[in-house]
C-alpha cells in the first residue's frame, strides 16, 4: 500500500512545467482554433486533483495499518471532499482584496496601508 501511495504522487504532473509550455503554445499561436492548450492545462489540473484525492485517501489507508485508532474509508473520502471545498473557499476569499484593490491603484494608497493589506492576506492565507 505505500508503493501505491508513492506511485499516486509520482504520477502527478508538475503545473509548472505544463503551464507555460501551454502559455508558450498559445503567445506562438498553436493551437488557437481548438484550445488545444487551455483543454490540457485544464484536464492537468482535474489530474492533480484526482491524484491527490486518491493519495490522501492510500496514505490514510498506510497510516491505519501502524496506528491503533482505525478511520472509515467513507470518513477519508468526506475528509479528502471537504479539505477541498474550504481550499476552495478560502481562495475566493483572499482574491476578494486582489478585487477591492486593483494593481493599478496600490501607488495611490499610503505605504502603511499596502503592507497592512499584504500582512491580512498572509495571515489568512496560513
Amino acid at each position: 500500500m505505500v508503493s501505491l501511495s508513492f506511485a499516486f504522487c509520482l504520477n502527478a504532473v508538475a503545473p509548472a512545467v505544463v503551464v507555460p509550455l501551454m502559455i508558450g503554445l498559445l503567445k506562438d499561436g498553436y493551437g488557437l482554433k481548438k484550445q488545444i492548450p487551455i483543454k490540457i492545462i485544464a484536464s492537468a489540473t482535474l489530474e492533480n486533483l484526482t491524484i491527490l484525492i486518491i493519495f490522501g485517501i492510500t496514505s490514510v489507508f498506510v497510516i491505519n495499518t501502524f496506528a491503533s485508532k482505525e478511520q472509515s474509508v467513507g470518513t477519508t473520502i468526506g475528509m479528502s471532499i471537504l479539505q477541498i471545498v474550504v481550499g476552495f473557499l478560502g481562495g475566493i476569499i483572499l482574491a476578494i482584496p486582489g478585487f477591492l484593490f486593483k494593481v493599478k491603484e496600490l501607488h495611490k494608497l499610503n505605504n502603511n496601508v499596502v503592507k497592512f493589506i499584504f500582512c491580512f492576506i498572509v495571515i489568512l492565507g496560513m
